[in-house]
């Protein structure tokens, strides 16, 4: 009988972590954190969208959504040292604004995309999980300037990617292409 195969989700430093020890084949992840042992390669870049609740002012909006516009919103973000989270920084401290009321912080776009729906207010998030999330009372917006949201896939430096590893490596690329 072969051996389970399980899928293990965590936030990209603890999937980098994983992969780097051999705890993991195969790592998916939205950014790198450097370390011994493990190898990555980008796979995709997509843009960033603004996510907004049902009924929210800027739901209406008939163009996309720019820095500007977050002013006086309590914004929800992905935490301090999240490598997207330095993305988004960068896209407002470039416009020369500061003004986000960071309301909350949380490491899962899915779960922001919970609390958006909920009223709690705005954000930016990668655009495929959005696309998930439409049935949590999210209005999807388009974002300018845009916010790069990279996928990349981890593996180990010690040994060789299994088949099945592989498998999903080109599957995973395929389907974030697909879906661009």
């Amino acid at each position: 009988m072969p051996l389970p195969r399980w899928v293990a989700v965590g936030d990209s430093g603890a999937v980098a972590q994983w992969v780097a020890s051999s705890y993991c084949d195969l790592g998916i992840s939205a950014y790198v954190t450097e370390m011994p042992g493990m190898g990555s390669t980008k796979i995709e870049t997509l843009q960033g969208v603004c996510v907004v609740p049902e009924g929210h002012p800027l739901a209406s909006v008939d163009r996309a959504i720019t820095i500007d516009d977050f002013e006086g919103h309590p914004f929800i973000a992905l935490p301090l040292g999240d490598g997207t989270r330095r993305n988004i920084d960068a896209v407002f401290n470039a416009h020369g604004e500061d003004f986000r009321p960071i309301f909350y912080e949380c490491p899962y776009a899915a779960a922001i995309c919970m609390m958006v729906g909920l009223g709690m207010g705005v954000s930016i998030v990668n655009p495929l999980v959005a696309k998930s999330c439409l049935h949590t009372g999210i209005v999807v917006k388009p974002l300018v300037p845009q916010v790069a949201f990279s996928y990349y896939i981890l593996s180990s430096s010690f040994h060789l990617s299994s088949e099945l590893a592989l498998d999903i490596h080109h599957i995973v690329e395929q389907e974030l292409r697909r879906n661009k």
